[in-house]
């Protein structure tokens, strides 16, 4: 069972990415990994898909389990949406069928 001073430390680190995350668009610190799909029964290409990554100063390369929920807790989720939809899509527009 966590304690009151853990609690605090998490909520602190959350606050602290929550910072973190409010330039991180600007600051290029997301890249987004292809992973392509392929069909098991025939082994052609299925199709692929594009996971979002972020790189931080200190942390190195941080996995999305760790940010999207502060994404979405802030309202930052959209903006950042949108610009991995714009990223993967070559700066296509929003009407790319990624």
């Amino acid at each position: 069972m966590p304690n009151e001073t853990s609690l605090a430390d998490a909520d602190l680190s959350q606050r602290i990415l929550a910072n973190e995350l409010a330039n991180s668009i600007e600051a290029g610190q997301f890249f987004l990994v292809d992973q392509r799909r392929i069909d098991l029964q025939t082994s052609a290409f299925a199709g692929v898909r594009a996971l979002i990554h972020g790189r931080h100063l200190k942390r190195g390369i941080v996995d999305p389990e760790v940010f999207i929920f502060e994404l979405e807790a802030s309202g930052q989720i959209v903006r950042v949406g949108r610009w991995a939809l714009n990223t993967a899509c070559g700066g296509r527009g929003p009407d790319c069928p990624y």
